[in-house]
């Protein structure tokens, strides 16, 4: 049974929204208890009103199948938004259906030309009740309104509402992708530099804005879905992306068939640039051996997906991390730890992975690209940063 109060709706008992509910809805919803809905000029929209609007005024413009332009896939939460209208009924004090569309000097409705908000609501709705209108918040197209943009909004409402199935990256990359196509976001011809740097900070911003934060900070899937678009626009590949061990090893022996290569005393490995995690590496691949005393374990460590907007400074301050964490782990292992520690020698590093063309070009061919650099040949180049962050600690 639906929840019996003023702000609920009972489906079962009602076929058509009355102008009472209305007045409910927009005392509970409006630009000021919730202006991240309404100010939405600088997108492109602006607000006109909030009506009541036919189920046939939308049905005609609706994306049937739940194949959402706002979305990819259908809405996860499906079941348990059809179980919510069922149990508690329609929520008068959520947001309703946002519309693009034109309203009259009298303030009715003149069309709906899209639904941005809503799908699964009003698929729901038509399947499993009997109402025959919704309560639609119109917004009209001023001179900022493009496709992108109303496709940023339709993402950016899908998270900040986790009700119903907050965004996706799937979602997010296919957004950013729709806005390069359209040339919301543009990267000019043999761009320089700069021109690229701005290109990847536009794309972070907007990855920002649409998932309403949910992605910042998660270098990896940015920094890859930059370096696809970088590359499918300038049909040059200048960053190599690594995500796993197994790839590095495949990709090094593919390249240099006579080395990197196992033995019956010897491994090759992988890792990421975390040095917090460089002995757990260790020490897992000393145990799929059954903890052999003559095995060696050469480590390469890789830098996952560079960032495209500067993969200098990304390599760089990686590695330099990296640097300080291991330097004060292996101090503190032989000269507190275990007593009269005397390193094995069969657990080391052999190098790093260079995965940045233009890391090649700055040192002038000194750390050349896709080439595995010894970890003191990489010290030196980055020995001045080095002093000056840290004290020169090697």
């Amino acid at each position: 049974m639906a929840i019996q109060n003023k702000f609920y709706v009972d489906l079962d008992n009602i076929a058509v929204l009355t102008e009472d509910h209305l007045e409910i809805s927009k005392t509970a919803f409006n630009q000021d208890t919730n202006p991240e809905y309404f100010d939405l000029d600088s997108m492109g929209l602006t607000y006109e009103g909030t009506i009541l609007a036919e189920t046939a005024d939308i049905d005609p413009i609706i994306s049937y199948g739940m194949k959402q332009k706002y979305r990819v896939g259908s809405n996860k939460k499906y079941k348990e938004i059809k179980d919510s209208f069922s149990t508690k009924g329609l929520n008068l004090r959520a947001k309703q259906f946002f519309v693009v569309g034109e309203l009259d000097d009298k303030g009715e409705l003149n069309f709906i030309e899209e639904l941005f908000s809503g799908n699964t609501s009003h698929d729901i709705l038509g399947k499993y009740s009997n109402l025959q209108n919704r309560i639609v918040h119109v917004f009209k197209k001023n001179t900022r309104f493009s496709e992108a943009r109303l496709k940023n909004i339709g993402g950016l409402f899908n998270s900040m509402d986790d009700a119903y199935d907050s965004i996706d990256w799937v979602t997010v990359e296919e957004i950013v992708r729709f806005n390069v196509e359209k040339r919301e976001i543009a990267l000019p011809v043999n761009p320089n530099q700069k021109q690229i740097e701005k290109f990847v900070i536009e794309c972070r911003e907007l990855i920002s804005y649409v998932a309403s934060g949910k992605f910042d900070g998660e270098d990896v899937k940015i920094n890859t879905l930059m370096k696809t678009l970088l590359e499918s626009l300038t049909g040059q590949v200048d960053i190599i992306s690594i995500k796993n061990d197994v790839q590095l090893l495949t990709l090094l022996r593919d390249k240099f068939p006579n080395e990197y290569l196992d033995s019956n005393y010897a491994m090759w490995k992988g890792s990421s640039v975390m040095a917090s995690k460089l002995l757990t590496s260790f020490s897992k691949a000393w145990a799929s051996n059954d903890y052999c005393d003559k095995m060696r374990v050469d480590m390469v460590i890789h830098f996952s997906t560079p960032n495209p907007a500067d993969p200098v400074k990304w390599i760089k301050s990686s590695f330099i991390e990296f640097h300080k964490v291991w330097y004060v782990l292996e101090k503190f292992l032989n000269e507190a730890y275990f007593a009269n520690s005397i390193p094995t020698k069969r657990f080391c590093i052999e190098g790093f992975f260079q995965q940045s063309k233009a890391l090649e070009v700055v040192s002038k061919g000194v750390l050349a690209y896709e080439t595995v650099i010894s970890y003191d040949d990489m010290f030196e180049y980055f020995k001045d940063d080095i002093e000056k962050e840290f004290g020169g600690n090697k």
